[in-house]
């Protein structure tokens, strides 16, 4: 894609510090279809330190039985869909419609057929009614298919294999100043709470402050007790 040897690591990466970056980014668009997450998380297979495909690895069992500890927020998805996801913005309400569903949902998972988004479309709003219910189906697709799901399964396959794993749910919205309603608990709103630094986050509007510190105290107890003792 930009001319490197792809043979011999060491060149690589000379090679690629070298590079402009902007013509990496100029390059990117070419590589895969457009999707939700501009930055594309993948890990790198290197043999060593991880000898095989994640996916390989759980379906073998080929992975040290070790406790774990792993979770979600309850609107994991809505940190990427405003200015990415058609109809989404923090200055409204978001109250897309059901095309705009159908296209969101092609970028959540743009390898899709077309009879399998529709299909999505259906479930996510089956028996819901409102003028949010595409919005909120948008909301939960997103998180399902870019958390949920994957942290589900690789819990199950390792308590499967043996190992102890604990798991959360997190549900207290922080007090996001000037965040539309729809934001909901959006992906890493526990972090404030775990490292203990809630109460200094700029931009937040803060009504009840001994109860955001009773918080974060459990919090950080919770993770603190399974480092301890697994």
């Amino acid at each position: 894609m930009l001319g490197c040897a792809e043979n011999d690591d060491i060149n690589m990466m000379s090679c690629l510090k070298i590079k402009d970056p902007g013509e990496l980014m100029q390059k990117l668009p070419d590589t895969e279809p457009r999707d939700l997450v501009a930055t594309t998380f993948v890990p790198t297979t290197d043999g060593e330190f991880l000898p095989d495909d994640p996916h390989t690895l759980l379906e073998t069992r080929r992975f040290p039985l070790k406790p774990i500890l792993t979770g979600f927020t309850l609107d994991e998805g809505t940190i990427f869909l405003y200015d990415n996801a058609p109809g989404f913005s923090l200055s409204s309400e978001s109250l897309i419609t059901h095309k705009q569903l159908l296209e969101g949902l092609h970028l959540v998972a743009p390898k899709a057929s077309e009879c399998a988004i529709k299909a999505a479309a259906f479930i996510y709003t089956h028996w819901k009614d409102g003028e949010e219910r595409y919005r909120n189906a948008m909301i939960k697709a997103s998180g399902d298919h870019l958390f949920l799901c994957s942290v589900a399964e690789v819990a199950t396959r390792m308590a499967e294999a043996g190992s102890q794993v604990f798991a959360y749910i997190f549900t207290h919205r922080p007090p996001f100043e000037g965040a539309p309603d729809w934001i909901g608990v959006p992906h890493c709103a526990e972090v404030p709470y775990l490292v203990g630094n809630i109460l200094s986050m700029t931009g937040s509007n803060f009504t009840d402050t001994e109860t955001e510190t009773i918080l974060s105290q459990r919090v950080m107890h919770y993770w603190g007790q399974f480092l301890r003792t697994g």
